[in-house]
């Protein structure tokens, strides 16, 4: 079920995986970036979703801004109003910078959710089989 749809971002929901799903598409300006975050926490107020995958493969670098926006503000904001999500799994790019981007915003997010809850992948493969079994 599509939530969100841009030319750099997808937000869809998986029935068969009971996921949430962020898919990066190249860079995301702060506007795009964030109303796609927006678009799934409207979402998931009537949809309470607990694994989500971020998919970052595509995806290039993320305004340093934009990534405190998301761990200080909206992730913080989700966790509490909604009370989610109880899992994260985070895959990484290709690109360098982007990597950067989000190995820096997982890090700071494992902080809040414990690495126990959150993790970082190279491969979407691996993020989807330990969404599986968590």
């Amino acid at each position: 079920m599509e939530i969100y749809k841009s030319k750099c971002a997808e937000v869809a929901y998986n029935s068969t995986s009971d996921c949430l799903e962020f898919v990066w598409n190249g860079f995301a300006p702060s506007q795009a970036f964030r109303e796609a975050f927006d678009s799934a926490a409207d979402w998931l107020k009537t949809h309470r979703v607990s694994k989500w995958i971020l998919d970052h493969q595509k995806s290039k670098i993320i305004a340093p801004e934009d990534q405190k926006w998301l761990v200080q503000e909206w992730f913080v904001s989700v966790r509490k109003d909604i009370g989610i999500p109880d899992t994260v799994a985070l895959v990484n790019g290709v690109d360098l910078y982007g990597k950067i981007s989000v190995t820096n915003y997982s890090k700071a997010l494992s902080q809040d959710m414990g690495t126990e809850k959150l993790r970082l992948f190279e491969e979407r493969t691996e993020a989807e089989d330990w969404l599986l079994v968590s």
